[in-house]
């Protein structure tokens, strides 16, 4: 099916929602949750942004953000001077500061997710073989990367059947190639990560209860199949050890991520590699990196300089530098990217203590919107089209614990949205304004997994 003949779908399904005078699905999961779709699934998002509580219900869906506007050339918010204790803002590559402005996170207003979230559609809870089904990401015409296991697969030491990805949309399931003997000899493995470009589906896979160690990088095209594109141990062709987490990206007709790696014994950090789509080719050795890679209109964005340089990895395996911060104290940096905007969460320890903020940052105007005190760790950052999302630690007002929960940051307008303390909402992964959403009503006693297409408003 080709890209057409899914927006299609997705077109027909809004139509035949329309037709039939249907209000917005409400996704709360009293509500809509049909019997036989209780599923007591203990799993942990490996991207940073949420933890899938014991005792909690679920709902995902897929939204849009609409209507969409092109990015202002100047921030919603008034310039205003660099702030003036001590964290720096992103200077030009020859020593000029962006135009900055900022907001608080504790100005950002509760809504419910129906205020943001125009539903389309349920995703199945299962495969039509009644296996259950787990959104990870977005490719570009709006389908659903999911991956496909059931906890029976785990016993706490190992996993007892291999996972399997794949695509879907109102059109149905596409499953990728079962890759469980390859490279051969390997334990079951299962994916904790997975992205998407265009067409082109990439994804990790490890055999570590602990979801990291020894990294299988896979890659699916419509026209390729699923492919091996590399494994840690290709390193030792380089002289290199590697490990660790890895979280790849498409660039073009490469797959780019950061690993663990060690040199002739001695640790290297974490070091940016890519290797070729289709696994054809070799793996290559780009730079030193202190972040995973973010993927926008001009290539694959990382940090390097002990957190001081943003540079770039284009597409002809060029580097070019982007902008510089001027860091006192080695910070912890992650990033998220698509367009021409820059999401730079910065968390860093100094003398006056810990700093925690997000920039967002109009590569193409030149300037930056800072969110103070938002969380700047982890990886569950994302540009979905005209917003930016990302998750903060809330907690339980009922003294139960805690929860991490989406917030979402319009720079055209300067709305900082986050949602009311009964709905843990997350964002797992977006394409331009469609995201795949999930929330977590606490108030249930099972896991209760709802999966739904829908829009932002």
């Amino acid at each position: 099916m080709s890209l057409t003949d899914h927006e299609d779908a997705f077109v027909a399904e809004l139509h035949r929602l329309a037709d039939a005078e249907q209000p917005p699905l409400d996704l709360d999961p009293a509500s809509t949750v049909r019997g036989g779709r209780v599923r007591r699934r203990r799993r942990t998002l490996r991207n940073g942004a949420l933890g899938v509580l014991a005792t909690a219900a679920i709902a995902v869906g897929v939204a849009q953000l609409v209507p969409f506007e092109p990015a202002p050339t100047e921030p919603a918010l008034p310039t205003q001077a660099p702030p003036d204790d001590g964290t720096p803002v992103p200077h030009s590559l020859d020593g000029v500061a962006l135009p900055f402005a900022a907001v608080s996170i504790d100005s950002a207003t509760t809504i419910n997710p129906e205020e943001l979230f125009t539903s389309i559609t349920e995703l199945p809870d299962t495969t039509p073989e009644g296996v259950p089904i787990f959104a990870m990401a977005m490719t570009a015409d709006g389908r659903v990367v999911v991956s496909i296991s059931s906890e029976d697969n785990f016993d706490g030491d190992q996993f007892l059947a291999p996972e399997r990805l794949g695509l879907w949309s109102p059109a149905g399931f596409e499953l990728f190639d079962d890759v469980s003997a390859i490279p051969e000899g390997d334990l079951f493995r299962y994916s904790y990560f997975a992205s998407s470009a265009g067409d082109a589906v990439t994804w990790v896979e490890t055999s570590s209860t602990q979801g990291t160690g020894l990294w299988r990088i896979f890659a699916h095209t419509p026209d390729g199949g699923t492919s091996l594109v590399a494994k840690a141990e290709d390193g030792h062709a380089l002289g290199y050890e590697f490990g660790g987490d890895a979280m790849p990206r498409v660039l073009g007709d490469r797959v780019v991520w950061a690993s663990e790696g060690w040199y002739s014994g001695a640790s290297e950090g974490l070091v940016l590699l890519s290797a070729p789509l289709g696994g054809s080719g070799t793996l290559r050795v780009e730079s030193d990196t202190v972040t995973h890679p973010a993927v926008g209109d001009r290539g694959a964005f990382f940090v390097r300089e002990n957190g001081n340089l943003v540079s770039v990895l284009r597409e002809d395996g060029t580097i070019e530098d982007v902008l510089r911060y001027p860091f006192t104290s080695k910070p912890i940096i992650s990033l998220a990217a698509a367009g021409d905007t820059l999401m730079v969460g910065v968390h860093v320890e100094g003398s006056s203590g810990t700093k925690t903020w997000i920039d967002v940052i109009d590569l193409t105007a030149q300037n930056v919107t800072r969110i103070e005190e938002a969380n700047g760790l982890g990886d569950g950052k994302h540009v979905c089209g005209s917003h930016v999302a990302w998750h903060e630690y809330r907690p339980d007002e009922g003294g139960g614990g805690g929860y991490w929960s989406a917030v979402v940051f319009d720079p055209a307008t300067g709305e900082l949205h986050l949602f009311d303390t009964a709905t843990n909402v997350s964002i797992s992964g977006c394409a331009d304004e469609r995201v795949v959403w999930r929330r977590l009503d606490s108030t249930r006693d099972e896991e209760v997994l709802t999966e739904a297409l829908a829009t932002f408003r």
